[in-house]
């Protein structure tokens, strides 16, 4: 049986799989449009306001964060975090066949229990027809 541990890390790294992916779309249609006065490879928020890729560490007590990371480095960034995630991606599966090969153990022999058989009628038990 495939452990949840080894579930969880397939499933996260097939979303961040998707995810990089998507993100990867999007900067290179932004980079396919010509550019000119009106159109820049500068993605934008929510609001229409025209945002550079930012780049951090946010959950540590020295977070730190730089803002104007250049939209081809953040398409290598990106291409290189796909190729770790596929790579993670074969690890994590190659647990989960070594898992699925491996059988069972069970901690107490004694703790297995097989039903009892169902009892058997033996022909003198048999009502008879006269």
């Amino acid at each position: 049986m495939i452990t949840q541990e080894t579930a969880s890390a397939i499933w996260s790294t097939h979303r961040e799989i998707q995810t990089t992916k998507e993100l990867i779309a999007i900067i290179e249609e932004e980079l396919a449009k010509p550019f000119n006065d009106k159109h820049s490879p500068i993605l934008k928020d929510a609001f229409g306001q025209k945002r550079h890729f930012e780049m951090g560490i946010p959950s540590s007590p020295n977070s730190k964060t730089i803002y104007r990371v250049s939209t081809h480095a953040a398409l290598l960034i990106l291409r290189h975090h796909l190729a770790d995630m596929q790579a993670a991606l074969i690890k994590h599966s190659e647990t989960a066949r070594f898992e699925l090969l491996t059988p069972p153990t069970i901690e107490d022999p004694n703790q297995l229990t097989l039903p009892d058989p169902p009892p058997t009628q033996s022909p003198t038990d048999q009502p008879q027809i006269i």
